[in-house]
């Protein structure tokens, strides 16, 4: 494995060699694989980039601001981070299940001030037939600011690998955090993915899930609320064709009074596809003045596919504001005979309904290299699904 880190300020780059645990790739894989130049900072900020392709870390690493470690030497080295742990109660499922393996992966983020971090995670299985077990906790020191940009991916269309993701992200106090998660795997991969968002005392987050390859996908997002003041967003997007079967829980649970989330889930489905969304919104007793709310929306893109929404709240406290809202359909007819009007083909207004639909959550993305793949695999999913003009 290698671990690129650039610092841009200063134009340094750093490699690391390190081993890999579950799997070897192959000596020049790591010259095929490409990915953009990395962009200039913006707002005025200074910027530390740090990018890994792999499963876990056997020494420790560090540029300004970014600690990586094996799980066992991060958490005897930070003992903030087993402070969180034991105020939880229990051990951060990524925690427990590296103990469980030996394996795994910390990296602690504590940028100086005035300092954004953006932290590319790549991770690709490059061997069929092959199971990867990957295990993370990603910690985010008080008052940071903390850009995540997260690809799951698999070109090959052939390799019917499995991929196994448990991941806890952190945000201590007054943190801010913004997370892009994509996955667009091959036409046979399985995903199994866990993802813990622990936020405390007046912290924002906001977690931007694009599921939209693989043959299955199963993601359960939870995200806990856990001080006076923590909030944010999961904005989701789901995307099949084909027999993809995805399969996606995402839920915010209010722990304490005040606090306020919001879960959004957009759904295309086409092809033989099969999606379930369970959606859920929980107000532990005594959380009062705490405002959370639920909504997915689903378009129907062929006779054969089949999406199943379950959206749910419980409430266990009074003065309290949560709902929820779903609704489900297919593509206008007035909006599809408007677009045509103006000289448009069928084909290429289906194209930009549907890619419309999905933009809200696409927008919200700070990357514009990983917007431009994402809508790449927009485009090829709809060139699947209607043709091309």
């Amino acid at each position: 494995m290698r671990i690129k880190m650039q610092q841009v300020n200063n134009n340094k780059e750093v490699w690391i060699q390190a081993k890999y645990i579950t799997y070897t790739l192959p000596e020049n894989s790591r010259e095929e694989r490409k990915y953009p130049v990395l962009q200039q900072g913006h707002g005025g900020k200074k910027n530390v980039y740090v990018r890994y392709n792999g499963v876990g870390i056997m020494a420790e690493t560090v540029v300004e601001g970014v600690a990586m470690f094996d799980m066992k030497t991060g958490l005897e080295k930070y003992p903030a981070i087993k402070d969180k742990i034991k105020k939880a109660g229990k051990l951060y499922p990524a925690e427990k299940k590296a103990k469980q393996e030996g394996t795994g992966m910390l990296i602690y983020i504590d940028p100086p001030t005035g300092t954004t971090v953006q932290l590319y995670l790549y991770a690709s299985v490059d061997t069929n037939d092959s199971v990867d077990f990957a295990r993370q906790i990603i910690y985010i020191a008080p008052h940071a600011e903390v850009d995540i940009f997260a690809e799951n991916l698999q070109t090959d269309k052939d390799n019917n690998a499995i991929s196994v993701l448990y991941e806890d992200i952190i945000v201590d106090e007054d943190a801010s955090c913004s997370y892009a998660d994509l996955v667009s795997g091959s036409g046979k991969q399985h995903f199994v993915m866990t993802k813990n968002f622990h936020i405390f005392r007046d912290a924002h987050f906001e977690y931007i899930d694009v599921t939209i390859g693989g043959k299955t996908v199963n993601k359960k997002v939870s995200v806990y609320l856990k001080e006076p003041g923590a909030g944010g967003l999961v904005d989701g997007v789901i995307f099949s064709g084909l027999d993809q079967i995805y399969e996606t829980y995402a839920g915010i649970y209010n722990m304490v009074p005040s606090t306020g989330g919001k879960v959004l889930y957009h759904v295309a489905a086409g092809g033989e596809s099969r999606v379930l969304f369970d959606g859920m919104i929980r107000i532990e007793p005594g959380a009062v003045v705490t405002d959370s709310y639920l909504e997915d929306h689903t378009l129907m893109l062929s006779d054969e596919a089949r999406v199943e929404s379950i959206p749910s709240l419980e409430i266990e406290a009074d003065d309290v504001r949560a709902s929820h809202g779903a609704t489900m359909g297919s593509i206008d007819q007035e909006q599809l005979f408007y677009l045509m009007t103006r000289g448009i083909s069928e084909v290429d207004a289906k194209k930009a309904i549907t890619i419309g639909f999905l933009k809200p959550a696409f927008d919200r993305i700070k990357d514009e290299a990983l917007k431009g793949r994402i809508l790449a695999v927009f485009t090829q999913k709809c060139n699947e699904l209607y043709g091309k003009a």
